[in-house]
């Protein structure tokens, strides 16, 4: 599903892709029987599974999708339609016009505790719908919170909820939703319920009053580490909201508050209505939304009268209508067909009712196989502003499958001691970033990799997703490679050169090609 044209389901035509994430794919897509457009959200299957697993979860998925589909709550984005197309389970949803919440706060910076407190109000009565019908989210997070230009928040994607009770790990092991937002009793208990929603509204609440991520995320791994085991970082902006979300983030389900208590004090703080909201969106111009253009009116259709038929011998047709009433009738119904047919004709051309046609929180774009691609070229010189440490590592890089001028500061790898950290983009098919560092010692190299050793199995190829483990590589370097959920991760080590690298996408084959192709770390 990767090509803008194809059509889902004998019904959705993809327009442009306007999302990836590691659980799937969203595209703008046009419903052809009806004419609006839509978003469709093809669901990721993990590339480990085995085609029993893969059954049950596209089974499961389809199953889930339905439920979610049931949901009838006006602040919860519809799901219209669940379809599989060639083994994969697509998701057909209403096409928001609004932008999400990481994107409101990335433009207009955090939210005053009474507009980030309604928002929450709004957030959690979707989510007390879902309970009461027995679903949970799984994903409650600032990009599944949209918010339109006049205020109205909406909680999407439920592409990944589950029935309550339902387990949080696929039939593969593979874990969903997103660290940072993922409770702690599902990584420690394996199971979600209501309590673990209010966890992610917790930490949803954080980010949008603290403009930040409520625990450390340096990568996906030491992210779920983190909500399991660390304390979130003390709100400092959230003013009377503090005490709401320290509640929501307990480690222990059976201390947060529930969603009743949670509502008063919510309420408590929350402004008392979305205005406030709606006049922050206006007031920050990267929000502003133009509002969609006009249709040309449709010009009503004329029907000349027919001349009258003067056969020899025979009455023209006014006068053969006039002679038998029942066909007076007839005739004009046949008018009339022909007149509400040509205006179907003219509506279904001009994309039908504009009320519906809504565009997301993301701008639209074309498709990654029409985007130009960066090229790697080389460079006598390193980018500006890099330290001098910097400067000695990106000297060090081969700079096979990336583009060294892109490289720039980047966050150290938690708990490892280093010298410098860049963070460069690929080229070629794969479009992510690739983390590289230098460590302090071979004791610093040692500590890193041995803390990464989880899981069974010795030399794991990691050029073939599925293959999970910890081990040598080639005659001077270590790897580690696991499914995370959020993508393949392969984190990879010269212990000669003491450099370490790590890179993950949703693309698990995109990522094993280029790590086969380009995976040298020293010259």
């Amino acid at each position: 599903m990767d090509s803008a044209g194809r059509l889902i389901g004998g019904r959705y035509r993809l327009i442009a892709e306007i999302g990836r994430g590691g659980m799937g794919v969203v595209w703008r897509a046009l419903d052809e029987r009806l004419g609006r457009e839509v978003a469709l959200k093809a669901l990721a299957i993990p590339p480990l599974s085995t085609d029993a697993e893969r059954a049950a979860m596209v089974s499961r998925a389809m199953q889930e999708a339905r439920m979610a589909g049931a949901l009838d709550h006006p602040n919860i984005v519809a799901v219209y339609d669940v379809v599989e197309e060639a083994g994969q389970p697509c998701l057909v949803m209403r096409l928001v016009r609004g932008h999400s919440l990481d994107r409101v706060v990335a433009a207009a910076g955090p939210l005053p505790p009474d507009i980030a407190a309604r928002l929450g109000l709004t957030v959690l009565d979707a989510l007390a719908a879902a309970h009461r019908a027995g679903v949970v989210h799984r994903d409650v997070k600032p990009a599944n919170v949209l918010i339109q230009p006049d205020g109205t928040v909406l909680l999407s994607d439920f592409s990944i909820a589950s029935a309550l009770g339902g387990g949080t790990r696929t039939a593969a092991g593979v874990l969903l939703g997103t660290p940072g937002y993922i409770a702690p009793e599902r990584l420690t208990q394996g199971t979600a319920g209501p309590p673990a929603d209010l966890f992610a509204l917790g930490a949803t609440l954080y980010f949008a009053v603290e403009g930040t991520e409520a625990f450390v995320i340096g990568d996906a791994l030491s992210g779920l580490f983190a909500v399991a085991t660390a304390p979130h970082r003390p709100p400092e902006r959230a003013g009377a909201l503090a005490p709401i979300i320290d509640g929501l983030l307990a480690k222990d389900p059976r201390q947060r508050p529930e969603a009743h208590a949670t509502a008063e004090a919510l309420q408590a703080v929350a402004a008392p209505d979305g205005r406030a909201l709606a006049a922050l969106l206006a007031a920050t111009p990267a929000l502003v939304i133009s509002p969609d253009p006009p249709r040309p009116p449709i010009r009503p259709t004329t029907v000349e009268p027919l001349p009258p038929f003067n056969g020899a011998g025979r009455p023209g047709l006014g006068e053969r209508i006039l002679a038998r009433p029942w066909a007076a009738l007839a005739a004009a119904g046949v008018v009339l067909v022909l007149v509400l047919g040509l205006l179907a004709y003219v509506i279904a051309s001009s994309g039908g009712n504009g009320s519906d046609l809504t565009t997301t929180n993301t701008t639209r774009t074309p498709t990654p196989s029409a985007s130009p691609t960066r090229s790697a070229s080389p460079s006598a010189s390193a980018p500006a502003g890099l330290s001098p440490d910097e400067v000695t590592l990106w000297n060090a890089l081969p700079g096979r499958g990336i583009d060294k001028q892109t490289c720039r500061s980047g966050p150290d790898p938690d708990g490892s001691d280093v010298d410098a950290t860049l963070v460069c983009d690929t080229v070629g098919a794969l479009q992510t970033q690739v983390r590289f560092y230098r460590f302090d010692s071979q004791q610093d190299y040692s500590t890193h990799f041995e803390e990464l050793d989880d899981q069974d199995g010795e030399d794991p190829s990691c050029d073939s997703p599925g293959n999970e483990g910890y081990g040598n590589w080639g005659q001077r370097g270590t790897v580690a490679c696991y499914w995370t959920g959020v993508g393949w991760w392969i984190n990879w080590g010269d212990r000669s050169a003491l450099l370490g690298a790590e890179v993950q996408d949703s693309d698990a084959d995109a990522v094993a090609t280029w790590w086969r192709t380009n995976n040298a770390l020293a010259g």
